[in-house]
């Protein structure tokens, strides 16, 4: 029974080798999922995605893209699975990391049958028998062992060369051995691949395009190299699955082109016809939702037909960098990433050396689709050839002109067949060549480990301006505090001070209020002219993590603080009583109103000098909250004969975050001419909407228009 055994792996070995490259690939993609970044675009895609499954709100489109396109909604609807399980981004970020999981376990099971399909062919007794492609061989030896009566085409052959049927057995065990380990150097390579484990930890479009990409291969390489015909259904729906997620999956069509006219005669024509009509269906929500809004999406994508094209290497680039991992230090940004650099192995000989082997594994699939050619028959080697190379070589060409800035997120279409060619070169080679270049693959697997690990540490602990956002982690942290300081001090709302306000474009608020999304919950800008009194306890939030708060407010009760990466301002959370800080009266009659309901309840001019910026102080009350609308408000300084001498223009505090009783304060910088002579001057505060530049008047008790302006005498210091 001994010449029964696999020469290079046992059965038990190849799945105790298997088990460890499954766990390995699950520790990258899993561990720490609160160092995963959260940034603007993950912040909407998952709002969607809770909407979805919180509300019964299904999109039809998805969120915009880099090319002003908005996307499809099936990121959204994938999503919206983890978001219906719990509200954290770190569950949908774990649920996007497990099917990267099953992708690098799918990549095993693809490797092993294209493997054993390329070694379907027996040398025996000089001869060389050409078996159909996926004869399998292995499965047929292991039928042979258990004395069934199953016959496969090798054992036919066999038979009729008097093979002795343990010779047959061997055969077969070696020609397995070399499918199984070069399907697991594939396997591994692809698991420990720094960019693809950096496209598989969070909740991002295109990090969900793994899993599809490999049922898109794996139905491609049934119809079109096994001639499984109605596999190409699958095929299509998985082609469109993957546009729907990323449209860097538009470069995959010529791909299945290609493939498609070197086995058309492997189609079935009906096959052909229900995989367009599914496709067609398959878009007809999104095409239905941009047909609604005026087309939109596809007027712009023929748009780009007439942008002019940008040839550059940087497409070539950015396939090499993706296959081999390198540069991942980018994401360090440009003033950390020689820290980062510091703590990582040098070995960029090594990762060159992991591109040299794709590019041989390319160049003999090309021989191997030559060879057929020259034939005119597709060997099953030929037609493996020419369904790797096409996957990695197309998408790359197809993209070396391009109309937009290409990023390294658009390459995630070609994973794994990089290392599906190092295999399919590693099982051709001699078995001293073999082991030599097996130890050299093993220690770059190490490399890419250490690298990846140190660079998710290093990411969470330290600041990272113009590479990687702030951890999910830290914010969850921050809203956890605040919630449980609701509760504590009976407060009716949050408020964040922090930049922007809007969370259709400005990034913190956008995360903010996802995670705050079932408490009542506004923003402020730190950096803007307004701020906002409550007239009910709230708490509030400083996060400004690159920057010191610029108008820090007084009388908080500080009541938590949430210490971020080394260097960034940490955040803070505050107690505040219901009008903190207003130093005059709430309650009396304003000064003046607007048609918009508010009235000034104070201004203070401050100390006027020529030459110099004035600071004006104005608090208005929200007495009513209007219908949604844009207002402006505008300062200028008049004197008695009319003359304008000095304007300032600043936008008002969002209408959707008022709420009757607020105290608005707004601070409005007004530069003064050096040559303003020292006399009394009129300071006109009034209120304007955008776009369409329409004057809110001033009304009286009775709501009737008074002016245009509130108006107020100042004087002006030489």
């Amino acid at each position: 029974m001994n010449n029964l055994r696999t020469p290079r792996f046992t059965h038990y070995a190849a799945r105790i080798t298997l088990l460890a490259i499954v766990l390995l690939a699950a520790y990258l993609r899993l561990n720490h999922l609160e160092w995963t970044e959260f940034k603007l675009d993950e912040a909407h895609l998952s709002q969607l995605a809770y909407d979805m499954a919180r509300h019964g709100q299904i999109p039809l489109t998805g969120i915009g893209s880099s090319v002003g396109v908005v996307n499809p909604p099936l990121a959204a609807w994938l999503l919206a699975i983890p978001y219906a399980i719990s509200t954290s981004p770190i569950v949908a970020t774990g649920f996007i990391a497990v099917l990267n999981v099953l992708a690098v376990i799918a990549c095993y099971g693809l490797a092993r049958q294209l493997f054993d399909s390329r070694t379907a062919s027996l040398n025996l007794a000089g001869v060389t028998p050409h078996l159909p492609v996926g004869a399998g061989v292995p499965s047929a030896a292991r039928n042979l062992s258990r004395g069934r009566r199953r016959s496969w085409p090798g054992q036919r052959f066999l038979v009729a060369h008097n093979a002795p049927r343990n010779d047959t057995l061997r055969i077969a065990d070696a020609r397995s051995a070399h499918a199984e380990g070069a399907a697991l150097i594939a396997t591994l390579l692809f698991a420990v691949s720094p960019w693809a484990v950096i496209h598989s930890r969070k909740v991002w479009a295109q990090d969900l395009l793994p899993p599809f990409i490999m049922l898109w291969a794996w139905f491609g390489y049934r119809a079109f190299v096994e001639g499984k015909r109605w596999s190409l259904i699958g095929h299509g729906l998985m082609l469109a699955a993957a546009i729907q997620l990323h449209y860097s999956a538009v470069y995959l069509i010529p791909v299945s082109a290609v493939w498609f006219v070197a086995f058309v005669k492997r189609v079935k024509w009906q096959a052909v016809i229900a995989t367009g009509l599914l496709i067609v269906a398959a878009f007809a929500p999104f095409l239905i939702a941009d047909g609604v809004r005026g087309w939109p999406s596809v007027m712009r994508l023929m748009a780009m037909t007439s942008q002019p094209v940008t040839v550059d290497d940087s497409t070539p680039h950015l396939a090499w960098i993706t296959t081999i991992g390198q540069e991942i230090h980018s994401l360090a940004g440009p003033q950390e990433f020689e820290n980062y650099r510091a703590q990582i192995m040098p070995a960029d000989g090594l990762l060159i050396f992991e591109g040299v082997l794709v590019i041989f594994g390319l160049l003999l699939a090309i021989s191997d689709v030559v060879r057929s050619v020259i034939k005119r028959a597709w060997t099953p080697r030929g037609a493996i050839g020419l369904w790797l190379a096409a996957w990695l070589v197309l998408p790359i060409v197809t993209q070396i002109g391009h109309r937009t800035p290409v990023y390294p997120h658009y390459f995630v279409i070609l994973y794994p067949v990089q290392f599906l060619l190092v295999g399919w070169l590693l099982a051709r080679l001699s078995k001293w060549t073999k082991l030599t270049l097996l130890g050299a693959l093993l220690l770059v697997a190490v490399i890419h480990t250490q690298h990846t690990l140190v660079l998710q540490g290093f990411l969470a602990s330290r600041p990272t301006p113009g590479g990687a956002g702030l951890p999910i982690g830290y914010y969850e942290s921050i809203v956890r505090e605040a919630q449980q300081a609701i509760h504590d001090h009976g407060a009716a709302e949050i408020i964040v001070n922090t930049r922007g306000v809007d969370p259709a474009v400005d990034e913190s608020p956008a995360i903010f209020s996802f995670l705050l999304n079932d408490v009542p919950h506004r923003f402020v800008d730190a950096f803007g002219a307004a701020r906002v009194f409550p007239k009910e306890t709230n708490i509030q939030i400083d996060f400004l993590p690159d920057e010191v708060m610029p108008r820090p407010v007084t009388e908080r009760k500080p009541i938590g603080r949430v210490a971020l990466r080394v260097g960034e301002q940490a955040a803070d959370i505050y107690a505040v009583a219901p009008y903190a800080s207003i130093r005059f009266g709430t309650d009396g009659s304003p000064l003046a109103r607007w048609a918009n309901g508010v009235g000034v309840m104070h201004l203070d001019p401050g100390r006027l000098l020529s030459g110099q910026t004035g600071t004006l102080e104005l608090f208005v009350r929200v007495d009513e909250v209007p219908a949604p609308a844009l207002y402006q408000w505008t300062t200028q300084l008049f004197d008695r004969q009319g003359k304008r001498w000095a304007q300032v223009d600043a936008a008002g505090y969002p209408v959707a975050y008022w709420r009757s009783g607020d105290i608005i304060g707004y601070e409005f910088g007004l530069n003064l001419p050096g040559d303003l002579p020292p006399v009394t001057y009129v300071l006109r505060f009034g209120q304007y909407t955008l776009p369409d530049v329409a004057t809110v008047p001033v009304i009286d008790l009775a709501g009737l228009p008074q002016s245009d302006a509130f108006e107020f005498e100042v004087s002006v210091n030489p």
